[in-house]
Formats: structure tokens, sequence, C-alpha cells
């Protein structure tokens, strides 16, 4: 079994068309969601499910045991966008707290959990699908290819179904109802590891993790006691991350070094961020004195990115200041009216795509050049940056010659001019 045709027709147009954006599913009766972002044709991730907090939880715990997640705490203002697991690991990444290997390693994980679980309710229930251009989602690592997570799905369905398991919904919890009865059908070592671990509040992918296996062997071992109720399939309820209260900033129109930290994690702005930060309280402090030269203003929530234009370009003569918030770049952007803007792709709250794309509407920042920076150089994300309006792309680590290359091709008469000046 695969896929309804209606579904599998949205997924082959969103490939077909190289869409960009996302693909929200939805089951009729329970209201069930699934969301599928796409980039240029590619999924790039999925969220929604029956265990958000779960699967994230899981994935990091099977593929990134280096980090601490009792650690992380979410704030409620994270929590409004669908996909605050998807920042959450690209913070992860950009604070190299994981590295690629395992971000590509979840990021096919939960898009394959998803689909599976997307292929398992719909052979039962009806689903209706609706496409958001404007959800776009930068892709962390390279995409896989839509049409290999689909096949992976197949291949997990038929062995799934092929065992007898059709009915079996992995996100349900495995719990010993009848141990006496147990106790006569197996072994002494079996039957402790199955009253320790059969309490009703792992279910069987956080099983299957903690026993090293896979899903489907796990359930296969399970489902002839399932069958004689010894063993009972129970719905359980998901595990968020810890929410605190985020600090509000006096004056939005200037970041500080509490909301320039990003603020999807504790742990990360706490214990990954560095304290100093490259935008100043009153940015005009780090102003060179003369007022002719051309202000630069990177948009990056990276501060060593930040620090290291700041040292390039002040030492040139260049008037400059670093943005860490994207939320707050735009307002500071109206009122300062830079000559040039750097830019990042992967941000939390807002990537380089969406703010570039904003700029361009904007009669202000029509012509203003704009280069992005990131470190995922491939011809998808040189397409998509031309696309929103981006004049050229540098891929990170910052290379000096790229940045004043960059400059001097985009403000010629500036750069020329300020260089004899400073000479």
């Amino acid at each position: 079994m695969v896929l309804p045709s209606h579904l599998m027709e949205e997924f082959k147009i969103c490939t077909q068309t190289k869409y960009s954006g996302k693909l929200e599913i939805k089951t009729v009766q329970q209201g069930k969601v699934w969301g599928f972002y796409f980039q240029l044709g590619q999924v790039v991730w999925a969220t929604g499910g029956t265990h958000p907090f779960r699967r994230w939880r899981r994935q990091m715990g099977q593929n990134c045991p280096q980090v601490d997640i009792s650690k992380i705490q979410l704030t409620q203002e994270n929590l409004k966008v669908d996909f605050w697991d998807y920042r959450l690991v690209s913070l992860l990444y950009k604070t190299q707290k994981i590295n690629q290997e395992q971000v590509s390693a979840i990021v096919l994980s939960i898009i394959d959990e998803l689909l599976f679980d997307l292929v398992q309710l719909s052979s039962v229930m009806q689903t209706t699908s609706d496409r958001d251009p404007s959800n776009i989602l930068e892709a962390i690592v390279t995409p896989l290819g839509t049409g290999t997570h689909i096949k992976n799905v197949q291949e997990s369905w038929q062995g799934w179904s092929g065992a007898g398991l059709a009915k079996i919904l992995p996100d349900f919890a495995p719990l010993l109802k009848k141990p006496e009865e147990l106790q006569q059908k197996v072994s002494s070592p079996v039957y402790n590891n199955f009253v320790r671990l059969l309490n009703g509040r792992l279910t069987l992918r956080d099983l299957a993790v903690q026993m090293k296996q896979n899903p489907q062997s796990l359930s296969r071992s399970l489902i002839s006691y399932i069958q004689l109720g010894i063993i009972q399939l129970v719905q359980v309820s998901d595990t968020p991350l810890p929410v605190v209260e985020a600090k509000q900033n006096p004056n939005p129109t200037v970041p500080t070094a509490s909301t320039t930290a990003p603020t999807i994690a504790k742990e990360v702005q706490k214990n990954l961020t560095p304290t100093t930060v490259t935008t100043p309280t009153n940015p005009t402090q780090t102003l060179k004195p003369n007022p002719n030269a051309p202000l630069i203003i990177c948009i990056d929530d990276s501060p060593q990115v930040c620090e290291m234009l700041d040292k390039m370009l002040t030492s040139k003569g260049f008037r400059y200041i670093g943005i860490q918030d994207p939320v707050a770049a735009l307002p500071i952007l109206i009122e300062r009216k830079p000559d040039f803007i750097f830019l990042d792709l992967i941000m939390p709250v807002t990537n380089g795509y969406e703010l570039c794309s904003k700029l361009r509407k904007i009669s202000l920042f029509a012509k203003t050049p704009i280069v992005i920076l990131t470190g995922n150089d491939s011809p998808g994300e040189r397409t998509r940056s031309q696309q929103v309006g981006a004049n050229d792309f540098i891929t990170k680590p910052v290379d000096q010659a790229k940045v004043f290359g960059a400059i001097q091709a985009y403000l010629p008469s500036f750069s020329k001019g300020h260089q004899k000046t400073n000479a």
C-alpha cells in the first residue's frame, strides 16, 4: 500500500514544479495534521503528527548523545511556529553542537517517520491537503530527494504490514497486563526485561531506540503477546520540553545582549552563545567619524560572523552595524537606511529568504545590494537566493577577499573613493 492517489499527486506536483513552501495534510475525522516543507521541489523537513516532542527527543537521543536535552527550554514565542524543532536543530548545527552527519540523520528519520504515519492513518481516514507557498524553510543540509523518501516509506510499510502489524500504531505504548501468564511463557531474563520496560510510558518507537532495535523487529516480537491480551497497547501523551517566560526588550527597535542571543533554547543561549555582541545599545557609538562613509549592515545570528565583519569593515573606514536578532532587523534597517546588506540564511524566527523577499517589496530597499551568507553552497540555494532578489551569494566561513570583492562589485563608486580616502 502507498499514499492515497490524491496525496501522491500532490507530492508529484510539488516535485515537478520545484515548489517551495509548505504542504499541509489533515485527516477529516480526527483533525490530525502533518506539514511537509519543500524547497525547490524537495522535502527538507516535516512536522506534526502525534508526538512532536517525543519524536524530537528520541531523534536527538539517538543521533546526538553529546547534547544534554534536559537543559533545553523553549519559550511560548518559540512554540507559536509549527517548525520549532527545525529551528532548534538548525541552531544547534550553527553553534557547532551537532554536525552535518547528525543533522542529515535527524532530517531523514523525521521525514520518513511522518510519511509512514501518514501512510498508515490515511488507509483508514480521509485526508485533505493544502499548499502554503509563503511558508518557506531553508535546507540545513542537502535534501535526500522526495522520491527517495517515498520509496523508503513504501518499503517500510510493506515490511510492517507484511509482518501483520498494519493495525499496530508505533506511537502507542506497550503495557504488561498479565505478568503471571507471561512468566510461564518466557525465560526469567526476558520476563524481567518485559516487567522493567513495558510500563505503558514508552512507545514502541521509544523502546526500539532504547533496546537498539528497529520498531518493526520489536513489534514483531511482541505481537503474539498483544494478540493474547498479555500485553496491551495504550495511548500516551506527548512529553514537551520545559517552557520558560521570555525576557522582554524594553526598546524593541534596538537589540540587546539578551534579545540578540538566539532565544530558541535556554541551553544554547546560556552556554553556547558568547555574551558579547556586536550590536551595541546605541549603534552610533561604533560608527566611524566620517558620516559620508558607506553604512554596511550584517544580519546574522552568529556573534562570531558579526564580530569578524565588524573588524574587517571598520578597519577600512566603513560604518558598520551587526544585528543578531532578525526580528529586530527591519525597523533598524528602515531607520538607518544602509548602503549594503549582508544577510544570513539560517536564523531563528525568520530566515534570509523571507527577510530578503520582504526588503525587496519595500521601495527603500528595492535597489540596495543584498549579499547572502550561508554555509550551504548548492545550486538550489543560489537559485532560491536569486528568486528572492539577492544580488550575490557568499559561502561561509566568511573570507575577507570575497567580502570586499562583493562590496567593490555592488558599491564601486563608494568603495573606490573610500579606499583612496583611507589609503
